[in-house]
């Protein structure tokens, strides 16, 4: 698309470095929004408009629940379009199709490499028969995540969705992990289902936001964090962000010690879960 009239995009957030282009790509194609998610993004944190002209952007306006800043500025776009996403949400409902924790689905294996200090635990299933998420090109896409460590991010292979396999192991060299605990293979979670909405009510995701999952368009709490597919180096596609949540508790304590009781990222963090459908690899990242 080829914009010689002035025209105004949507951007969900609001930390974006138009001089990078590289930077600036990503953003496009994973936080273009359509404008029901511009104010989803205006009242929960900050939603930017930009202005186009001559496939260039000459001005940008920042949104927020209580401001609004504007600055002009002169960059050029780098791609002629982008497809503006829908938020949609995935809210816990027992009759649900897709499922955080619970038991791990009959045949698939976690995944392991010699550098894994904690191993890693079975986090969902997403169904991929839902049409919100066909793009994924799976018969089921199964989450798992060694939720007793931090990383700089896994990179795994799901050629075979039964056996994924870590593509970055030197991801786990250089990190901290609770070495106190003792019987981590054991942990197992309460599952908790959840079914897909496309509107949910504001003021209830501000107050409980632990109970409804955001998709479509991540919400960063560290700033931007979009992985490149290390198969294609092609922009890797938001799925869902999985929440620390103090409902979810471990279903039997297995002579675990010195943990916490409930599902954590961290420091109660968040899990953002992305994927490539051709390349069938998935990253997954914490941010607090």
């Amino acid at each position: 698309m080829i914009f010689n009239k002035t025209n105004s995009r949507y951007i969900a957030g609001g930390e974006i470095d138009f001089n990078n282009p590289d930077m600036l790509k990503k953003i496009l194609l994973t936080q273009g929004i359509d404008k029901n998610g511009f104010d989803f993004f205006e009242a929960v944190q900050t939603a930017t408009e930009i202005f186009i002209e001559n496939n260039s952007i000459i001005k940008v306006d920042y949104h927020s629940e209580s401001e609004k800043e504007s600055e002009n500025i002169q960059a050029r776009l780098p791609i002629t379009d982008w497809i503006d996403r829908a938020l949609f949400f995935l809210t816990k409902d027992q009759d649900g199709n897709h499922k955080i924790c619970g038991d791990c689905p009959p045949g698939f294996k976690l995944p392991y490499h010699d550098n894994l200090k904690t191993p890693f635990i079975f986090m969902g299933s997403i169904d991929t028969t839902d049409q919100r998420f066909d793009w994924i090109n799976l018969p089921r896409l199964d989450i798992a995540y060694p939720i007793y460590e931090f990383n700089a991010g896994i990179f795994l292979d799901y050629s075979n969705p039964q056996n994924p396999e870590i593509i970055n192991p030197d991801t786990f060299e250089d990190y901290w992990f609770f070495d106190s605990l003792k019987g981590l293979g054991k942990v197992k979670f309460k599952e908790q289902k959840y079914s897909v909405k496309t509107q949910i009510d504001l003021n209830n995701f501000v107050k409980n936001e632990d109970n409804i999952l955001l998709c479509g368009v991540p919400l960063w709490y560290q700033g931007p964090d979009i992985p490149t597919c290390p198969k294609t180096g092609e922009v890797m596609r938001f799925v869902c962000t999985i929440n620390s949540d103090s409902s979810i508790c471990i279903v039997d304590e297995n002579g675990i010690e010195n943990k916490r009781e409930y599902l954590s990222f961290g420091d109660y963090g968040h899990l953002f879960v992305f994927f490539h459908p051709d390349s069938k690899v998935m990253h997954l990242n914490i941010q607090y």
